[in-house]
């Protein structure tokens, strides 16, 4: 199975987001990996987060816009077959609102997860 987590980066700070916040908001969706990870090994679980350095200096650089990032992003959402949603902001982000509106589309397989982690939640998949 592979699957998709989705996760605010900049969240709903948005342009006005700080290394630091995403550098935490990262931080947190990388926490959740580890346990779905060691949950569920045969997962082959895509996180965004883990590739945010290569993102941002491809951005800063003017290599890619928002736009494009999330049409890839959008692709590997449909590409899955498991789409995670990580809300611990209360409401999806821009970003997850594109992902989440994608994963329908295609008709996939959506997990909603918030803070505190379900663990019985995760145990499910």
């Amino acid at each position: 199975m592979k699957a998709y987590l989705s996760h605010p980066i900049r969240g709903f700070a948005g342009v006005h987001a700080t290394p630091a916040m995403q550098r935490a908001n990262c931080d947190r969706a990388k926490r959740l990996a580890k346990i779905i990870r060691a949950i569920r090994p045969d997962i082959g679980l895509y996180v965004p987060a883990e590739s945010e350095d290569f993102i941002s200096r491809a951005f800063d650089e003017g290599y890619l816009t928002i736009k494009q990032i999330l049409a890839i992003d959008c692709q590997i959402v449909t590409a899955s077959d498991l789409v995670i949603f990580y809300n611990f902001e209360g409401e999806l982000s821009l970003g997850m609102k594109k992902e989440h509106d994608a994963a329908s589309v295609a008709n996939k397989q959506i997990m909603i997860v918030t803070d505190p982690i379900d663990i019985d939640l995760i145990l499910r998949l």
